[in-house]
């Protein structure tokens, strides 16, 4: 809905929460469209490995930093030119479901293991924690929406109209070096803050490598 004059802006165009954030191992072939990660209609379920890190206590954030060397020469001041000599892309949240898997992924444990139920006691999931060699890689996507009723809505086959949505797929991201703090007080959700940076795919085309945003368009699914 696009609005005119002096101050043009176009509310089709707005992105709002909450965030839908996922991830899937290297071996799930890479997204080349939104059905891909997730069914885009119905119940929305996840696509082949896709898994959700399910709620979240605060904003999904993506941040994208060019770093660059500049070329000075002694008859002008300052840089008469620069080349970019780093891209870093990283998604961060603050998950709030602490499964086993989550735990896995914070800690880089080798494995989940499983305590049988017996008699005293119930059944439990543990993860072991150590020295770590190597980080994982994982693939990584985030989806959000536009908002219903501003020119951007999409009617799926069953009746249910919605606003379009919008996601990113990091290709292949591996958690950073940064803390990570599981903190549990009274009052408050339980949460861990994980950032994954993105790092080159292989085989794809130079300048592709990271990722992909994926913007859906207002119409109806046939």
């Amino acid at each position: 809905m696009a609005v005119t004059g002096l101050t043009p802006y176009d509310l089709s165009h707005l992105l709002r929460g909450p965030c839908r954030v996922l991830y899937a191992p290297l071996k799930q072939a890479i997204p080349t469209k939104l059905k891909d990660i997730f069914k885009v209609e119905g119940e929305y379920e996840p696509a082949g490995e896709w898994k959700d890190f399910g709620a979240t206590t605060s904003g999904t954030s993506y941040n994208r930093q060019f770093q660059t060397a500049g070329y000075a020469i002694e008859q002008a001041t300052g840089n008469v030119d620069e080349e970019v000599t780093d891209v870093v892309r990283a998604i961060q949240s603050t998950f709030s479901e602490i499964t086993p898997e989550l735990l896995q992924m914070m800690e880089q444990a080798a494995s989940i293991g499983t305590v049988a139920k017996a008699a005293g006691y119930s059944a439990e999931k543990q993860v072991k924690t150590g020295t770590v060699e190597s980080l994982e890689a994982y693939r990584v996507a985030f989806v959000a929406r536009r908002p219903k009723g501003q020119g951007a809505d999409v009617t799926e086959k069953g009746g249910t109209v919605r606003g379009a949505l919008a996601a990113y797929c990091m290709y292949r991201g591996k958690l950073t070096g940064d803390q990570a703090a599981l903190q549990v007080a009274r009052g408050q959700l339980s949460s861990a803050a994980l950032t994954f940076q993105a790092y080159p795919e292989s085989g794809q085309a130079s300048g592709q490598e990271h990722g992909i945003w994926m913007l859906e368009q207002s119409g109806t699914i046939e």
